[in-house]
């Protein structure tokens, strides 16, 4: 279906862009004009080719309501790629808009309903395609539900860093309080390994938490997906900083600045009074000492918030900050944002 071809060519075009905006309405009349019905290339590839649209606009919102249209007729059943196309396109939206909501349910449905597991790439891409939004609408959890069980079931016992980072990365706006959230977490917990002497009865023992070691970029985004869990509140994340502390130990590769600064940034719910806490921040410090880098405002602002839970009295956290110290560049009067990813 030729119509699908324009879609994927928007893939790295946003919706800030008047002429995009034009085109897009263009191809919207021309969607619900189209009286073919939608294979599972077709919704993979209709969703995939908006990454770079913002639900909040009313134009990308008339679009949605026509794919959820042809999303819905479809008769297809869902595959693992065209799973993980579809919500990776979905990565710059929010569940504020009914558009939005009603086409997580529909994917929910046919997923559910769908024989097919997860393989690595699209376990990746469907919860990485998940980074903005929150976990309050129901449609969410229904879909990340069904997400879980397709992912407990994949044949992979253990999967890479960059497959693993890659999807908590996708938790960035969620608390985690749901069960739905919290199984979730589990299926990429599960997919972690196991360290020596940590479960008796591991059918494997591995030498490291993961097959690989984690690359600083790996370290970054794991830990800056799970800056809204609160510890107190979701106590079920703590196997997996313990997991992550140990991964970040037994990295091979120093910490540059810029992913220093996300992956501290991601503990800004969390306090030292935890023991995964302390070590993941040893742990930080121990790699960032081995860096060069020269840390911009940014960074170290990113660095400072997300250590606002703990106490100079903690070893760990005194170590880091005299790597921050040493590592400040010359910093410009301008205040920036933050959220970088």
């Amino acid at each position: 279906m030729y119509i699908i071809a324009s879609w994927t060519g928007l893939r790295k075009m946003n919706s800030e862009c008047e002429e995009v905006l034009d085109l897009v309405e263009q191809l919207t009349v021309k969607t619900v004009e189209c009286q073919g019905v939608f294979n599972n290339i077709c919704v993979g590839n209709s969703l995939n080719g908006l990454q770079g649209m913002s639900s909040e606009n009313p134009i990308v919102l008339g679009l949605l309501r026509a794919l959820v249209t042809k999303v819905a007729k479809s008769p297809d059943e869902l595959t693992p790629a065209t799973v993980g196309s579809a919500l990776m396109g979905l990565r710059r939206m929010t569940t504020v808009s009914t558009e939005v909501r009603t086409l997580l349910a529909i994917l929910a449905l046919k997923i559910n309903a769908s024989k097919m597991v997860l393989n690595p790439v699209s376990f990746s891409m469907a919860f990485n395609g998940l980074r903005s939004m929150d976990e309050s609408s129901i449609e969410m959890r229904a879909l990340l539900g069904t997400l879980s069980d397709k992912a407990y079931r994949m044949s992979e016992d253990v999967l890479t860093p960059s497959i693993l980072s890659n999807a908590l990365s996708g938790f960035k706006k969620m608390n985690c309080e749901s069960a739905e959230s919290k199984q979730a977490l589990g299926s990429i917990f599960q997919k972690m390994g196991f360290v020596h002497g940590e479960e008796k009865t591991a059918p494997r023992v591995l030498k490291h938490p993961a097959v690989g070691s984690f690359s600083s970029l790996d370290i970054g985004r794991a830990l800056y997906g799970l800056q809204n869990i609160d510890v107190d509140r979701v106590p079920d994340i703590l196997p997996l900083l313990n997991r992550l502390a140990s991964s970040i130990r037994t990295s091979r590769v120093p910490l540059n600045g810029r992913d220093a600064g996300l992956a501290l940034y991601g503990l800004k719910s969390h306090s030292e009074e935890t023991e995964e806490a302390r070590l993941i921040v040893s742990a930080i410090a121990t790699r960032l000492s081995l860096s060069q880098d020269v840390l911009n405002a940014k960074t170290i602002s990113m660095a400072m918030t997300g250590l606002q839970g703990m106490s100079s009295e903690s070893p760990g956290v005194c170590a880091l900050l005299t790597e921050l110290m040493n590592r400040m560049g010359d910093f410009d009067s301008q205040v920036e944002k933050c959220d970088i990813m």
